[in-house]
């Protein structure tokens, strides 16, 4: 089910890559799928914070707060771009084609990795909802149950690869955030017998 979701997520977003952008606005939404990567893991916390020490939201704050992230940077940074570069710039149409392939496909995988990162992160154990450690088998910590399309796994590296760049590596997302992935999917194990994922401070 979860890679029947991804495959269809990357599908629509070469549909639309091919379909609907110029050579510069694929190159554009790209970018700005990457900074909007970037924006949610680095403040999603922040943002939930807001809402959890105010006894707002609770288990739900982290994935609704990092979709909002997500989908708030990604609009601003793609109307940023089109500001300053605009999409008037045209090399034909095989480049148009190649860029609308290559740049969908990518973008669509960041799309549907973000996607299971919030799904992840909700207090949610249900069959139809992804999760590494279903609630209907044994943890088996180096057997997670992974998609054929490992997306959210991609979109994770991506943001430790350039946490790693850009701080020092005593503070990167891969050494301050270990194992990620696995963390917060074993954090939700026992949401269905009414354990809260996560605990307010009000």
């Amino acid at each position: 089910m979860t890679t029947v979701l991804i495959l269809l997520v990357i599908l629509l977003t070469m549909v639309h890559f091919y379909l609907k952008c110029s050579l510069m606005t694929s190159f554009s939404t790209l970018v700005a799928a990457i900074f909007a990567t970037v924006i949610a893991f680095s403040y999603y916390e922040a943002m939930a914070d807001l809402f959890i020490s105010r006894g707002y939201g609770a288990d739900w704050a982290l994935a609704g707060c990092y979709l909002l992230a997500f989908i708030l940077g990604s609009a601003l940074f793609r109307a940023l771009a089109d500001m300053l570069v605009g999409s008037s710039i045209d090399l034909g149409k095989s480049a148009r084609i190649a860029a609308a392939i290559v740049c969908g496909l990518i973008t669509g995988v960041i799309i549907a990795g973000n996607f299971l990162v919030a799904m992840g992160l909700m207090p949610v154990q249900h069959k139809m909802v992804y999760s590494r450690f279903p609630a209907d088998r044994q943890i088996i910590l180096t057997n997670p149950q992974l998609p054929t399309i490992n997306a959210d796994a991609f979109v994770t590296g991506l943001y430790s690869w350039l946490s790693r760049g850009a701080l020092a590596s005593r503070t990167s997302f891969a050494v301050v955030q270990t194992d990620f992935l696995n963390k917060i999917h074993l954090n939700r194990y026992y949401v269905h017998k009414d354990v809260q994922s996560i605990a307010s401070r009000r």
